[in-house]
């Protein structure tokens, strides 16, 4: 062999490892850029699972934030009627004890005037009429 024809031989290998070493570097950087690519990918399918998620738990919160607000605005509403109906129920009971006390007063009156049974016929409906009165006395308020 010709050592010209050797170094020659050698520099074509070494030529060719340098080449296949550039095409093997070439080939792991593809690689690596294929697989970043992919992280990438996943991280942003992920990134938008989570955003649709956190959205949709944000349009889930304000739902339930507005059916809360709209029920304590009933609730007030229903307080407020509540009240009125209290209000309206403690005048019609404050007149009610007004007329029980009228009409106690006049029946005292009229018991207190009886000196017996104006008539001796009507002596047994006279008797039932004043225990009438004096059950009703006794079952009013301020009974003696």
């Amino acid at each position: 062999m010709n050592p010209l024809n050797i170094a020659d031989a050698k520099a074509a290998v070494a030529a060719r490892l340098a080449a296949g070493a550039k095409l093997n570097a070439s080939a792991y950087a593809t690689a690596e850029l294929d697989q970043l690519r992919s992280d990438c990918e996943n991280e942003t399918k992920w990134a938008a699972h989570y955003l649709a998620q956190s959205i949709a738990d944000k349009s889930r919160a304000e739902k339930a934030e507005a059916e809360l607000a709209a029920a304590k605005e009933r609730l007030r509403s229903e307080a407020m009627d509540d009240y009125a109906s209290i209000k309206d129920l403690q005048r019609e009971l404050a007149t009610e004890r007004e007329k029980v006390r009228v009409l106690r007063e006049a029946l005292e009156n009229l018991r207190d005037e009886q000196n017996g049974a104006p008539l001796y016929t009507r002596e047994e409906e006279w008797k039932q009429a004043m225990d009438k009165a004096d059950a009703a006395l006794a079952a009013t308020e301020g009974a003696k």
